[in-house]
């Protein structure tokens, strides 16, 4: 005979109403404690979640403080670990891409930046425009006046393209005293009369103790076509351009016309 059975009948087991509250006590108790567990350790589950976007997508939200306690300090600290970390690797990808001394972008960020800009304007249907300028004697400014006065120059030179160029423009020190410029659905003509006006703004600046007129530039213009396959061979385009307004005298703006890059390195040889 069963032990329970038994008892019932010796009337040793309580009744079925007495059990039940040390047994919905012990339920309560335990979700309670569980839920417990759970809110102090919850920190460290938004902090996995943010770590893991920050890996996946580059992006770190915002985390609030997780507390006092040990668990809270140790989240907390590596939110602050990762922000720091985060701070920094943008610090670095800003002066892996931009040029020091002008603030622009640099050769090698242009060259990517371009490439995106072009197959978005071939996947538009829309005109990019390039402008290669080049500074007009710019030897003999660090000659005269030294390589510091010569420094401010190209950092002048940066002011005035971010002032005469629109938001989505991009400008680039390709190196030296030569800037590359690109102008998203822009066509040859507004993009001549860009470069004109960045010529006049070029012919008016004064850097002490260089005087207004020293700082001139030529440039060269070139624009995307069915006849161009690449960033690179636009630039070619502009180059050979830019090479005709130095013949002409300099502080002049050339436009290129539509030929092949083979016609273009013989040109140049």
């Amino acid at each position: 005979m069963p032990l329970a059975v038994m008892l019932m009948q010796a009337g040793s087991l309580p009744p079925l109403h007495v059990l039940i509250w040390p047994t919905l006590a012990t339920v309560f108790g335990s979700i309670l404690c569980m839920t417990a567990v759970w809110w102090h350790l919850r920190p460290l589950g938004e902090l996995a979640e943010g770590l893991r976007r920050f890996r996946l997508e580059g992006y770190l939200p915002r985390l609030e403080s997780a507390g006092d306690d040990e668990i809270g300090m140790v989240s907390d600290s590596v939110a602050r670990l990762v922000g720091e970390l985060d701070i920094t690797l943008k610090k670095l990808k800003a002066q892996a891409t931009t040029d020091i001394l002008t603030g622009l972008v640099n050769r090698r960020a242009m060259l990517d930046r371009g490439a995106e800009e072009l197959a978005r304007a071939q996947r538009g249907r829309e005109t990019l425009s390039v402008v290669l300028m080049d500074l007009d004697n710019f030897r003999s400014v660090n000659e005269d006046f030294g390589q510091e006065i010569g420094d401010h120059v190209l950092v002048a030179i940066g002011q005035v393209l971010r002032d005469n160029l629109r938001p989505y423009d991009v400008a680039a020190r390709m190196g030296g005293e030569e800037f590359l410029i690109l102008l998203p659905r822009t066509s040859l003509k507004d993009a001549k009369g860009v470069a004109e006006r960045l010529r006049r703004s070029l012919e008016q600046t004064i850097i002490d103790p260089v005087q207004r007129g020293r700082i001139t530039a030529s440039f060269g213009l070139a624009v995307s076509h069915g006849g161009v396959n690449g960033l690179e061979d636009m630039i070619a385009e502009a180059d050979l351009a830019l090479y005709e307004a130095k013949r002409a005298g300099r502080n002049a703006v050339r436009v290129a016309e539509p030929i092949s890059l083979d016609h273009i390195l013989r040109r140049r040889s």
